[in-house]
């Protein structure tokens, strides 16, 4: 998957808070039932290295990341 689909800029505007975004990727976890998962998953972020600050956006191919995170999960 392209790091920067459609060529976007180096940095874009936060929509809900104005807060400048990069493109990268973030640790991030979710739990369905018992189990944990977590996984990189590509966007934008507000900031890549605070854990906690999970202020970002998905475009194209990074919700198909997400999805397949979640699908995994669950069959296991």
């Amino acid at each position: 998957m392209k790091n920067n689909p459609r060529n976007y800029p180096d940095t874009m505007t936060s929509a809900l808070s104005g807060r400048p975004m990069t493109r990268g990727e973030k640790l991030v976890s979710f739990k369905i039932g018992k189990r944990t998962c977590s996984y990189m998953q590509s966007g934008w972020w507000c900031s890549l290295t605070d854990p906690d600050d999970m202020e970002g956006q998905l475009v194209d191919g990074d919700n198909q990341v997400a999805e397949m995170a979640r699908r995994t999960t669950k069959r296991r």
